[in-house]
């Protein structure tokens, strides 16, 4: 699991939560690499906004669970 932060030239900054998907380079060593637009959504990549509700909670439980947990849930009393 990787996760990088970006932020738009307008100031707007989400975070990148991604599985990263193996292939082969020409030698047939496999390695990973950084996902195509088409390579996310649910399961193999997030983008979430910097200024969502829990959003250090949200990037951890990804990074530590991976999208097999399922979705986020809120774990912390309000």
């Amino acid at each position: 699991m990787y996760c990088y932060k970006r932020t738009t030239s307008e100031g707007l900054t989400y975070y990148e939560v991604f599985k990263a998907p193996r292939t082969k380079d020409e030698n047939g060593n496999t390695y990973e690499r950084y996902p195509k637009s088409s390579d996310f959504g649910f399961g193999t990549g997030l983008c979430i906004r910097g200024n969502e509700k829990h959003v250090d909670d949200k990037i951890a439980f990804y990074m530590a669970n991976g999208f097999k947990a399922g979705r986020w849930r809120l774990s912390l009393k309000i």
